[in-house]
């Protein structure tokens, strides 16, 4: 266990056939050697009816991030079917101290491969995917944002301003960086959540676009 749970991936259809995917990820979790409900998380119940191979892991507890059954602190093992940030999220949530498999379709997981170690259930030699590099001024600046921020998702006092003063003196030294890529470096540093991390990725691109921003008593900053 690297982190706080055992992790997997198993490749998303763009890499491996999609029925093949879910059918390997219902018999990891069927086999998961771990106490407590066996859970499979999706974006919305209602998907289990879009393919059999879906309708095959309602033999599991599913919930989705609005659901009112999620059984915190009592998952044994949890599947994560094409999720996208809050679903992984709430996914790594219930996977702590136990497993958790993730099987990606649109959104990019490599920030989660990296941050947590997870091995390729269909081919375990093969080479995991990797973030953008970024260069070394770029993750400095990065690192101190999410260091003084992160905790609080840059909604704490002052945590806006800074990371909007950084991320301009970052737009200064490396104006082309993409949103994506910053996004994917907070989420890997394990320092905030998605939607800190979603927060940095837009005011990155307003700065980028040229666009204004204000502090959160509606100041011009």
């Amino acid at each position: 266990m690297a982190g706080d749970y055992d992790a997997f991936w198993i490749p998303g259809p763009d890499d491996f056939d999609m029925d093949a995917a879910l059918q390997a990820g219902g018999r990891w979790l069927a086999r998961a050697p771990y106490t407590g409900r066996k859970v499979v998380v999706l974006h919305a119940k209602k998907m289990l009816t879009n393919r059999r191979t879906l309708q095959d892991l309602s033999a599991f507890h599913v919930v989705s991030p609005n659901a009112r059954d999620i059984p915190y602190g009592n998952a044994g093992g949890v599947l994560a079917v094409w999720p996208g940030a809050p679903e992984l999220e709430l996914a790594m949530d219930l996977a702590r101290g136990n497993g958790l498999c993730v099987i990606p379709n649109r959104y990019d997981i490599a920030w989660w491969i990296a941050q947590s170690g997870a091995s390729n259930l269909i081919a375990p030699d093969e080479a995991a995917p990797t973030l953008a590099a970024l260069p070394d001024e770029a993750v400095q600046i990065l690192n101190s944002i999410v260091r003084f921020g992160g905790h609080n998702s840059f909604l704490g006092g002052g945590e806006k301003e800074d990371a909007v003063a950084d991320l301009r003196r970052l737009h200064g030294i490396q104006p082309t960086l993409s949103g994506e890529a910053i996004e994917q470096h907070i989420l890997a540093s394990g320092e905030t959540d998605a939607a800190g991390a979603r927060r940095i990725r837009d005011w990155w691109e307003t700065i980028r676009s040229g666009g204004g921003l204000r502090d959160y008593r509606g100041r011009s900053i």
